[in-house]
């Protein structure tokens, strides 16, 4: 089972993957096999992204934007 968590909040959006065994449900959440955060705090025009995999393979870059919406 995969499961998505987004976290939104005024100036940056957070999500997460994770991939679990619907089965046999850990107590402890695993670590994600990936994450990323966007982040337009700086400039309302443009968002900050940040994606890091389970492989520890990370890319950064900057992405336009007009309004928040636009980073989803």
């Amino acid at each position: 089972m995969k499961i998505l968590v987004l976290n939104g909040g005024s100036s940056t959006l957070k999500a997460q993957l994770f991939e679990v065994d619907a089965a046999l449900l850990p107590a402890d959440a695993p670590p994600p096999a990936w994450e990323a955060r966007a982040d337009w705090s700086r400039e309302a025009t443009q968002a900050e992204l940040q994606i890091h995999n389970a492989s520890g393979a990370d890319v950064e870059s900057k992405q336009a934007i007009r309004e928040p919406a636009d980073v989803f």
